[in-house]
C-alpha cells in the first residue's frame, strides 16, 4: 500500500525462456490492455538491447526494486510519476525478462511468473522473489508454467534446452516435458538449492527427473570418464585408434598429459564455452545521422575485413530495420516503463561523456544479435527481435 496516495502497488517479473516469443507477448500486452481499475507499467528486459538502453533498465531496476525498506520505492521519481498521474487504484510494474533476470541482480519482486527452462534456473529466480521481506510468506507468489512453448514448437524433441540441460538423443532426453513428475519428490511449494548441491538416492533417473538430469549431465561434462575395462592377463590386445579414443571433457584439463590437452585447440573445439553455429551472431551500431534526428542501423566489419576500408561497418539495408511503430507499444491501461527514445539517451549520455553523439552511439549503441535474412526489429521500449516476412 502507497502511504501517500492509499493505491496498492506491486512489482512482479514474468520469466520466459527466449527472447522471440517474448516480443511477442509484449506486443500481445499492448493490444489487449489492462482490465479496468488497473494500470501496468512493463518493462521489457533481455539481452538484445543497445548497450547504452540495456544500462539505463538496469539503473532503473537496481534502483526500484532494492526493498530493504519497501517505502523507498515509492519514492523514486519514475515510480511515484505513474502512480500519480493515473487514477487506477491498483498499479502493477511488471519486468518481462528472459534468464538475464535471474544471476547478479539483487532485485526484489513480489511475485513471478515463470516459463520453466531447468531447475537450476528455477531455484535462482526464487531467489529474487521477496528476496529482500522478512515477514512469513502465508500464500503462494509464483506460477511455474507445467510446460514450456518449446515443448508445444517442436513436440518429441528437447524441450528443457537453450537455456536448459536436455538433449535430442541418448541419456539425456526426458520421456515427458510435464514439469509435475520432473519435480517428483521435491517440495515444490518451498524450493530451495538443496536438489542442486546433493544429488537424490541412487540410482538417478534422468529421463524422469529434472534434478537427475542436471546432476547426470554435469557429472558427464566436467567428471573424468570411467577407465575401460582391463584386458584379461596374458592377453595381447592390439588399440585400434578408435578404442584408445578417450571422450573429452572438463576433466582432461587435469586427467591428460598436458602435451595432449594443455598445448591444443582441440578441448575447446569440444566444449565451446558458447557454440552459435546454427545461429550465427552478427554485431550492429545504431548511429545517428548528421542532423541528430534519426539512426540508421550498421553492420560492424570484422577485424579481418576491415584493411583498406574508410569505416569499420556496413550499412545495413533500410528494409531490414524494422522500426516498430509507437503505437503498437501503448494501450488501454498500459504504458512502458523505462527507457523509450533511444537518441534522447543517447544525447544525455553524450552530454555525461563529453562525446559526440556519433562517438557515444559508436562506442554504447552496441547490440548483438542473431542473423537474420529478414532483418531485425527495433523499439527502445522492446529491444532487438528477428523479423518476418
Amino acid at each position: 500500500m502507497d502511504p501517500a496516495s492509499g493505491k496498492r502497488v506491486s512489482f512482479g517479473l514474468v520469466r520466459m525462456a527466449n527472447i522471440e516469443p517474448l516480443y511477442e507477448v509484449a506486443l500481445a500486452l499492448y493490444r489487449l490492455g489492462a482490465p479496468q481499475g488497473l494500470r501496468i507499467h512493463l518493462c521489457v528486459y533481455h539481452s538484445q538491447f543497445p548497450l547504452l538502453v540495456r544500462s539505463a533498465i538496469e539503473h532503473q531496476l537496481d534502483t526500484a526494486l532494492k526493498r530493504h525498506d519497501p517505502k523507498k520505492a515509492f519514492a523514486r521519481p519514475d515510480v511515484r510519476e505513474r502512480i500519480d498521474r493515473h487514477p487506477e487504484a491498483d498499479h502493477l510494474f511488471i519486468v518481462l525478462g528472459t534468464s538475464v533476470t535471474e544471476v547478479g541482480r539483487d532485485h526484489s519482486y513480489s511475485w513471478a511468473v515463470v516459463e520453466p527452462s531447468s531447475l537450476r534456473s528455477l531455484i535462482q529466480l526464487l531467489g529474487r522473489v521477496r528476496r529482500h521481506s522478512l515477514e512469513p510468506c502465508a500464500v503462494p507468489n509464483v506460477h511455474v508454467f507445467r510446460h514450456n512453448l518449446r515443448h508445444f514448437e517442436r513436440p518429441g524433441r528437447a524441450a528443457f534446452c537453450r537455456p536448459g540441460y536436455e538433449r535430442d538423443e541418448g541419456l539425456f532426453h526426458l520421456d515427458s516435458h510435464d514439469l509435475r513428475p520432473l519435480l517428483d519428490g521435491l517440495d515444490v511449494e518451498c524450493l530451495d538449492a538443496c536438489p542442486r548441491i546433493a544429488e537424490a538416492p541412487p540410482p538417478l533417473k534422468p529421463q524422469q527427473r529434472l534434478a537427475d538430469l542436471e546432476h547426470a549431465r554435469t557429472a558427464a561434462e566436467v567428471l573424468r570418464a570411467e577407465p575401460a575395462a582391463a584386458a584379461p592377463a596374458g592377453r595381447r590386445v592390439r588399440a585400434s585408434a578408435q578404442s584408445v579414443h578417450r571422450r573429452l571433457n572438463a576433466a582432461s584439463w587435469w586427467s591428460e598429459a598436458p602435451q595432449d590437452a594443455l598445448t591444443t585447440a582441440l578441448l575447446p573445439q569440444q566444449q565451446r564455452f558458447r557454440d552459435d553455429s546454427d545461429a550465427p551472431e552478427v554485431e550492429l551500431r545504431l548511429l545517428p545521422n548528421e542532423d541528430g534526428d534519426n539512426c540508421e542501423l550498421v553492420e560492424m566489419v570484422d577485424e579481418r575485413k576491415r584493411q583498406g576500408r574508410e569505416q569499420p561497418w556496413l550499412e545495413v539495408d533500410r528494409a531490414h530495420h524494422k522500426r516498430v511503430p509507437d503505437e503498437e507499444v501503448q494501450g488501454p491501461g498500459i504504458a512502458p516503463w523505462g527507457v523509450t527514445d533511444y537518441l534522447e539517451e543517447l544525447q544525455r549520455l553524450a552530454q555525461e561523456r563529453g562525446l559526440s553523439l556519433f562517438k557515444c552511439a559508436l562506442r554504447f549503441g552496441e547490440v548483438t544479435v542473431p542473423r537474420n535474412a529478414q532483418g531485425w526489429r527495433f523499439h527502445p521500449a522492446l529491444g532487438f527481435a528477428k523479423a518476418h516476412v
